[in-house]
């Protein structure tokens, strides 16, 4: 099934499978409750309600609930329990607003916990209904969750002030041990990094001149930026550096069998699949010096180089500072910029394009997210401002806020690689943004509910119109 050449080839796992469910795709199809699974007919040939009543708006909406809940759910793994919503952020216009629709939050476990019930409930809520419920689950998930989540980072991790780091697989060598994990356990890696900067394993014994740690897949830019660590790439840079053979202990929490073909081989790259290891009281500084030990272990098995890959070494600037929006928002003002433009990259396809595209009519662009590789190689993180990955989207719109409306705000998300990307689609919506999204989010909110925002949402094709400049217009 595997071997020394496909190993590791980004095969597409969407092909074997055909065309996806158009009644999926428009949210029209239900399997939530045993007199299910129904679908609804959006051409008024078949079906027009559910068995329990629900009509087309009433499944679109709780499809919406149910994948805002589900990237909230990530986010909030670590902080649903943390109790109230975090108000300081928000300007006072946008915080009567909310009240006043009802999206304001109460605690992320409380408003995950009655959005679940309402999901499971029989077809009586209205679509308006549902998506406002939504936005208010995803509110509860940056403003309260995460913003608390992020200050305990900040208390007990710090802050990187603004740095350069080395990005790209250039960065990785065959003499250097190379412990690349992703940006799920946040505490994990603030542990290996201290345990290598406090080694005094003799490295030479290993055949190599020194550890490194880092950041690469999910949430990886998130941790380059949060602990200052050198960044690898996505997904697929990894897979193409693990089979080159330069990568020693794989760290990550492994949802796409990154890891399998290796185990199935009886490679010597080490593999810790982090979706097993509990996010809160767990030994860290125990299981950071367990891992060192075997990436030492696998790199004096000895690299297998492959032969036909190129490294180029690139360079990643990033790191936040306490005054940076309101530099950034004072610049904004001062240099008279057409507005500020949110870039979420779940992959990198046409962005170049893109990020040229919105620099040269005079954007502010910052940018976060898994897909920022071909911005790294394009030499264009210095001009984008690094934001460090999906949710750094509350600085971002801080740094919106800061200009107090006088510049408008345009939030990007060319192709949606993950369901992180659903509530934060939800929460730029809240504030009012023009939001440009990948085709397949056609049905993701109505024109009603984003207009009570006074928010407007515009689909398209994922690559090619990005490449083509249509989401500048």
């Amino acid at each position: 099934m595997f071997n020394s050449k496909n190993i590791l080839a980004e095969t597409p796992r969407r092909q074997p499978e055909g065309l996806r469910c158009g009644f999926a795709k428009l949210g029209l199809c239900c399997t939530r409750c045993p007199q299910g699974p129904c679908r609804i007919d959006p051409f008024g040939y078949g079906a027009s309600l559910g068995a329990c009543g629900a009509g087309a708006d009433n499944l679109a909406g709780r499809s919406t609930l149910e994948k805002v809940l589900a990237g909230s759910a990530l986010y909030l793994e670590e902080s649903w329990q943390l109790e109230t919503a975090v108000a300081a952020t928000i300007p006072a216009g946008k915080l009567s607003l909310w009240k006043d629709r009802g999206v304001w939050p109460g605690p992320a476990g409380a408003e995950m916990v009655s959005a679940l019930a309402q999901v499971a409930r029989p077809g009586s809520s209205r679509r308006e209904e549902l998506e406002l419920k939504a936005i208010r689950v995803a509110l509860a998930a940056f403003y309260a969750g995460l913003a608390q989540q992020e200050k305990l980072y900040n208390d007990s991790l710090g802050l990187t002030s603004l740095t350069t780091v080395p990005a790209g697989p250039g960065l990785l060598s065959p003499e250097v041990v190379s412990i690349v994990i992703d940006g799920s356990r946040p505490y994990l890696a603030a542990a290996i990094k201290k345990q290598i900067a406090a080694t005094a394993t003799p490295i030479d014994n290993y055949g190599a001149r020194g550890i490194q740690l880092v950041a690469a897949g999910r949430e990886g830019d998130y941790l380059a930026w949060r602990l200052g660590l050198p960044y690898l790439g996505n997904e697929a840079v990894l897979r193409e550096t693990m089979a080159a053979g330069v990568v020693d202990l794989v760290a990550i929490a492994d949802t796409s069998g990154v890891l399998l073909p290796f185990q199935l081989t009886g490679s010597r790259i080490k593999g810790v699949n982090l979706n097993e290891i509990k996010p809160d009281g767990s030994n860290w500084e125990g299981l950071a010096q367990e891992l060192i030990r075997q990436a030492l272990a696998a790199h004096q098995e000895g690299p297998v180089i492959s032969s036909n890959y190129a490294f180029k070494p690139h360079s990643l600037l990033t790191g936040w500072q306490q005054d940076l929006v309101e530099v950034l928002a004072g610049e904004a003002l001062a240099k008279e910029m057409r507005g500020i433009a949110l870039l979420f990259l779940c992959e990198g396809t046409g962005t170049v394009n893109l990020a040229r595209q919105l620099l040269e009519e005079g954007f502010l662009v910052l940018a976060g997210g898994c897909g920022l590789d071909e911005l790294i190689a394009a030499g264009y993180m210095g001009q984008v401002f690094h934001l460090g990955g999906c949710r750094g989207l509350v600085r971002g719109l801080a740094v919106a806020a800061a200009v107090q409306g006088k510049l408008p705000l345009k939030v990007y998300w060319p192709v949606i690689g993950c369901s992180r990307a659903y509530p934060g689609i939800a929460t730029v919506i809240a504030h009012g943004a023009e939001v440009f999204l990948a085709s397949q989010m056609a049905n993701f909110i109505s024109p009603g509910t984003a207009g009570l925002f006074g928010a407007s949402c515009h689909s398209g094709s994922a690559a090619e119109e990005v490449a083509a400049g249509w989401t500048t217009s």
